[in-house]
């Protein structure tokens, strides 16, 4: 069973019967709680569970506050390699020249409103504004009015693309020049891990779960510490400040680009499905401690 309250669900519907049930987190409950007694039965119920399976070490610690640690499993979401290499037809709305990709829901979580205040502060230290490359936000939600009303606002129409949701982004991740993660915070970011399959140079907030468990900071992408604030989901402007400064530091350093771009592919052998469906399948196969 995946997600959380579907989870207690499902631990009320089995608990007479001798079947082993296994419950995933799929996000950090540390920052995106379950309201009323979802989150009491959830601590009730997931000790009895066969295995909890986590995505990160930092929701495995949560995890063992209430579950029998050799319960507790972390396995990381999957990148597939066929989906790092550029395929079909690239669409007509992208950008002829290079451009800032970012992609996922458009919701508060995802950040995007920071990381249209930091490409404002980016370009803004331009007389030229061609200098630096435009910016696409792929993806829906319910976050695209406010998205974009902050364009408008900051007089970036033409600049700033929100083209929707696209069924196949490797076109538009082959045509990109680096790859932005503005969460507040997350779970386990498949966007950033295509990103770096396809050999996107990343920057990344090293927002609470996922990111620093896939970037290794200046080895194959750039960790952008969050403001010390305890809570990730409160705005900053030093957020932005410091986000902004990783994006320009990345735009103007090439080598650095080649260099970042180069080593994240080592995602593909890291994150490979094999791998990671080798990891659930041992879960699954092991002794249930019931």
């Amino acid at each position: 069973s995946f997600m959380d309250s579907t989870n207690v669900v499902t631990l009320l519907a089995t608990r007479s019967l001798k079947v082993p049930v296994i419950v995933s987190e799929r996000i950090d409950p540390q920052h995106y709680p379950i309201a009323g007694g979802w989150g009491r039965l959830r601590r009730l119920l997931y000790p009895r569970s066969h295995s909890v399976v986590v995505q990160t070490e930092s929701v495995a610690q949560w995890a063992r506050e209430f579950v029998p640690a050799e319960r507790v499993r972390v396995i990381a979401n999957p990148v597939e390699v066929k989906h790092a290499d550029a395929a079909g037809p690239v669409p007509e709305w992208l950008p002829e020249k290079s451009f800032i990709l970012a992609m996922g829901r458009l919701d508060r979580q995802k950040g995007f409103d920071l990381l249209l205040r930091a490409y404002v502060t980016v370009t803004d230290e331009q007389t030229d504004k061609n200098v630096y490359p435009d910016l696409v936000i792929l993806g829906e939600g319910d976050e695209q009015r406010a998205l974009e009303q902050i364009v408008n606002e900051e007089g970036l129409p033409g600049r700033v693309l929100l083209p929707g949701r696209v069924t196949d982004p490797r076109p538009v991740l082959s045509r990109a020049k680096m790859f932005v993660l503005s969460s507040r915070f997350e779970g386990f970011p498949n966007a950033l891990l295509e990103a770096m399959a396809a050999g996107l140079p990343v920057v990344s907030f090293n927002c609470p779960s996922g990111p620093s468990d896939i970037i290794r900071h200046e080895e194959n992408g750039l960790l952008v510490d969050m403001s010390q604030t305890g809570d990730p989901i409160v705005d900053d402007a030093e957020n932005v400040e410091r986000l902004a400064a990783g994006m320009k530091r990345l735009l103007e350093d090439e080598q650095l680009r080649q260099r970042l771009g180069n080593a994240a592919r080592g995602v593909r052998e890291s994150f490979s499905l094999e791998k990671i469906v080798d990891e659930w399948e041992q879960v699954i196969a092991a002794p249930s401690n019931s």
